[in-house]
């Protein structure tokens, strides 16, 4: 993947280009990143799990009724890049907190480079 100079790493490694999400998209990044500023961990889940939030990134409605929530990760959902934004984001803060257990996936803990790529892509 060519560096557009808005590549943000995940925990895990995987290169996230912010270019490619849509304005919709980037609205919620803003939302989510200032939640990750701000925000403690449960509170910051709960949000981003929110049928409203699942609705505008994409998530798939389910059929049928009698669910407690009305949209769902799936495969093709999981590999959506505001997803995977989202996931890491959520995944940093429940790391920063202590709720969440770093295990060998976790190759790019320092947010300091992913902290100013938000910054410019915010802008």
């Amino acid at each position: 993947m060519e560096d557009t100079g808005l590549t943000y790493q995940t925990l895990d490694g995987k290169k996230l280009d912010l270019l490619g999400l849509n304005a919709e998209h980037k609205d919620l990044v803003k939302e989510f990143y200032r939640m990750y500023q701000e925000t403690p961990y449960a509170a910051f889940n709960d949000a981003v799990w929110e049928d409203d939030c699942m609705k505008r990134m994409g998530a798939k409605e389910r059929e049928g009724k009698g669910f407690v929530k009305r949209y769902f990760i799936d495969k093709e959902f999981s590999q959506t890049l505001i997803y995977q934004l989202v996931r890491d984001l959520m995944d940093r803060k429940g790391i920063e907190e202590g709720v969440i257990g770093v295990d060998e996936s976790c190759r790019a803990m320092d947010f300091s480079e992913n902290k100013k790529v938000l910054e410019d892509y915010l802008k």
